[in-house]
């Protein structure tokens, strides 16, 4: 092995160690932290239901609006969601 190459090498496996980031949460830590972040919000089957009737689909789904929101209930735990689910009929826009 060359001079050059065993440098290569050694800068390799030393700018690993070097460049790593501390990690100051456990990976379900930081899994929940990003599902809390992202399940809040306006989710709804629009383009499914608009599709089905389009189509004529036998399997046809009915359009459901969801707003999901977290909530203070430290009886029940920290991190608390509620859910409100809307049926609206097709055509509507909202």
């Amino acid at each position: 092995m060359g001079y050059r190459t065993f440098w290569l090498f050694a800068w390799l496996l030393a700018s690993g160690s070097l460049l790593a980031q501390g990690q100051d949460s456990t990976t379900f830590e930081r899994n929940l932290q990003v599902i809390s972040t992202l399940i809040a919000g306006g989710f709804d089957n629009a383009n499914q239901s608009y599709f089905d009737f389009r189509t004529g689909s036998e399997n046809t789904h009915r359009r459901l609006h969801v707003d999901v929101g977290s909530i203070a209930a430290p009886q029940v735990g920290e991190h608390v969601f509620v859910a409100a689910t809307k049926h609206i009929q097709h055509g509507a826009t909202g």
